[in-house]
């Protein structure tokens, strides 16, 4: 009982006490100089680190199997993906808005064209020979009502197809919503940038097609522009079917007894596009001499329209002369309808397949003025077509050695012979005749 009593005042005495509770201190074990620790320590500084073994093949073919088994369990969730930053470039397209005044030539888009004085030191790269007799005088070449009438019709028309434009407007023009003057520029931007993409391959007779010669395409175009004139079609339609022509035989090779059929089919394919009405399709198997029928020229317009892949919008020579050719610029209807004529030969001569409409436009306009002597081209001429005068040259000499060759293709000659076409293919072999030195003759 005595120790039991100790014991128990003992701990009321700890707990009454605000003092931890502490155990003795433990003594420090020398660590160094134990014996074991100081045997593992030296056995540390013995072992070298060596390099981690190479897996096997069986391994990596096990950890390749962990990762593909992961990637089927848990599918990545979709990601954007990221599109580089790229830097900030004018589009082609819109380049013209750049220029101090009007789009010129795509070698001159960014020089300064207030005046020409730069291209007249500039040494010419063509012929230097003369085209025509020094000082020749204009010969008469008269528009009747017949034909005026005719030319007021087809422009009409073409308003109402589609929309035209023009960069000299007079005021009231500039209220017409059908010539859109607030973007006129954009539009023949988008007309220049487009061209090179829009033409034929200018070799594909040599290359892509086996029986199709020039001379079958110039037959087949002669034949076209004779079924486009009694069809009474417009302009644009004859330069599309032309286009659809030679960017088709570009791509593909046709037999020569399916060559009338892409001739039919491409006048069909442009009719529908440019015009307001077209003919039935009765009218058009029917210039086959029934040798097409409606089958074949449906299934042939699908794969003509395929092939194309859909684009059908070509800028033709008439857009950019419609540009140039207005009354501010003093371009009659005598100037504007041998233009249309020089135009028209383009389509016939194979050897302008290559050349941008534009450039047609631009040589048909000069020639016409210089045969009608109705003034130089000015500087005002070259802002609105993009073109100098010595980058006309060699197109309108091609212009010229086609038109004094004998008449080979009655049915264009024969179409610009009649009265309600100013008999301007008349007029032009007087012309020749008389003042163009023809470098064969010389």
């Amino acid at each position: 009982m005595n120790q039991l009593e100790n014991s128990v005042a003992k701990e009321e005495t700890v707990m009454s006490s605000n003092k931890p509770l502490l155990r003795e201190p433990l003594k420090p074990r020398p660590i160094l100089s134990d014996k074991s620790n100081a045997n593992r320590h030296t056995k540390l500084k013995n072992i070298k680190h060596k390099p981690q073994d190479t897996l096997d093949s069986q391994q990596k073919a096990h950890i390749q199997e962990f990762f593909d088994d992961n990637q089927t369990r848990y599918q990545p969730e979709d990601t954007m993906v990221i599109v580089p930053v790229l830097p900030i470039a004018v589009p082609t397209r819109m380049k013209h808005l750049f220029i101090k005044d009007i789009k010129t030539t795509q070698k001159r888009a960014f020089e300064d064209n207030d005046d020409d004085e730069k291209r007249e030191n500039k040494k010419t790269k063509f012929t230097s020979r003369p085209l025509f007799v020094p000082d020749a005088p204009p010969l008469e070449f008269t528009a009747d009502q017949e034909t005026i009438q005719y030319d007021s019709a087809q422009e009409k028309r073409a308003k109402l197809a589609m929309l035209q434009t023009t960069q000299s407007l007079c005021e009231g023009q500039w209220n017409d919503p059908m010539l859109v003057a607030e973007y006129a520029g954009e539009i023949f931007g988008h007309l220049y940038d487009i061209e090179p993409s829009m033409m034929g391959n200018p070799d594909y007779a040599n290359h892509q097609q086996h029986e199709v010669t020039w001379g079958m395409r110039s037959v087949l175009i002669d034949w076209v522009i004779e079924i486009h004139y009694l069809f009474g079609l417009l302009p644009e339609t004859l330069f599309l079917t032309v286009n659809i022509i030679d960017r088709f035989l570009s791509k593909r090779t046709v037999v020569l007894g399916k060559l009338q059929l892409v001739g039919i089919t491409a006048l069909f394919i442009a009719a529908k596009f440019e015009e307001l009405t077209t003919p039935p399709l009765r009218d058009f198997l029917f210039m086959t001499d029934n040798a097409v029928n409606e089958d074949e020229l449906i299934k042939a317009e699908r794969f003509i329209l395929q092939v194309l892949d859909f684009r059908l919008c070509y800028p033709n020579p008439l857009n950019f002369l419609r540009r140039v050719c207005t009354e501010e610029m003093q371009c009659d209807i005598h100037t504007r309808t041998l233009a249309k004529y020089f135009m028209e030969v383009a389509c016939i001569d194979h050897s302008f397949i290559g050349t941008r409409p534009s450039l047609i436009a631009a040589s048909a306009l000069w020639l016409s003025k210089r045969m009608l002597a109705k003034g130089k081209w000015t500087p005002r001429f070259t802002k609105l077509s993009g073109y100098a005068p010595d980058d006309l040259k060699a197109t309108v000499e091609r212009m010229l050695d086609y038109l004094s060759q004998p008449v080979t293709h009655d049915a264009f000659f024969r179409k610009w012979s009649t009265k309600r076409c100013a008999k301007a293919s008349i007029f032009v072999r007087d012309w020749i005749n008389r003042f163009y030195i023809n470098v064969q003759d010389a």
